[in-house]
């Protein structure tokens, strides 16, 4: 997505201050898409307190330590809330660094973005 974005725009992803909590958005869209697999592993290096610390045996209900997956991935209001705030500050922060910054080597050249970046995103 950062690539994509650095090629349509010139502005890497890593410039905005919202940048962390759009990653870790990213990631649990991904999660909910594909299920257990690289971005459970990167997202839980991220933000391990996204899952249970502890799980319980059903037998004998003794702790033992949680391995995450996607179906334990816990999302609270209050994050949804974070995701919201970060999403309406990157457009901000876009427009601002649009309109002060010289715009991509495609624009006004008769080319569209696709030509220029040698395909879709």
């Amino acid at each position: 997505m950062g690539k994509a974005f650095l090629q349509a725009r010139v502005i890497g992803l890593h410039h905005f201050p919202s940048n962390t909590m759009l990653n870790i958005l990213h990631l649990i869209g991904n999660i909910c898409r594909h299920g257990n697999g690289n971005s459970v592993s990167i997202l839980h290096g991220l933000r391990p307190d996204l899952w249970r610390t502890t799980d319980y045996h059903p037998v004998d209900l003794k702790p033992y330590p949680h391995v995450p997956t996607a179906d334990s991935l816990r999302i609270d209001p209050e994050l949804l809330d974070e995701f919201a705030t970060a999403i309406k500050q990157f457009w901000f922060d876009l427009e601002t660094k649009l309109s002060n910054s010289e715009p991509p080597g495609w624009y006004g050249s008769g080319r569209t973005r696709e030509a220029s970046t040698g395909g879709g995103m």
